[in-house]
């Protein structure tokens, strides 16, 4: 399914430098989820910029060693971390990005779902207080 959006689409592939070294990371479904949990909701997307307990947090959800199944088997260490800040800043722009893209989404479709069903809705509301439908 293909849907048509004002915003350009974020690339799922980010080519970053760790190391001297270029690193490839895919913004998968999963890390997507625990990146948006993370974050928490669409209002704190901005927080990634400032708050330095979410940008570590995103940074070690993003950069550490996983295994096949996704779980984290190496950690990141941010101290220890081998990287320009303006690779590391372009690292969570994207990563919010994608969080923020995934939020927006998901609130148009919880919108699109409530105004199909917004007869059904109405339908079952109270006509006058303490009354039924």
């Amino acid at each position: 399914m293909t849907k048509t959006t004002e915003i350009a689409k974020v690339e799922d592939m980010l080519e970053i430098t760790i190391g001297g070294k270029p690193v490839e990371i895919k913004m998968t479904f999963g890390l997507l989820n625990e990146l948006a949990r993370r974050v928490g909701d669409i209002d704190d997307v901005a927080q990634i910029s400032y708050d330095p307990d979410l940008r570590e947090a995103m940074l070690v959800s993003l950069l550490s060693g996983r295994d096949a199944k996704g779980k984290i088997v190496e950690e990141l260490s941010v101290f220890n971390l081998d990287m320009t800040t303006d690779d590391v800043m372009e690292l969570l722009d994207w990563a919010g990005a994608h969080v923020a893209d995934f939020f927006l989404s998901s609130l148009t479709n919880a919108k699109t779902l409530v105004d199909s069903r917004m007869k059904k809705f109405q339908a079952l509301m109270p006509t006058s207080p303490g009354g039924v439908g």
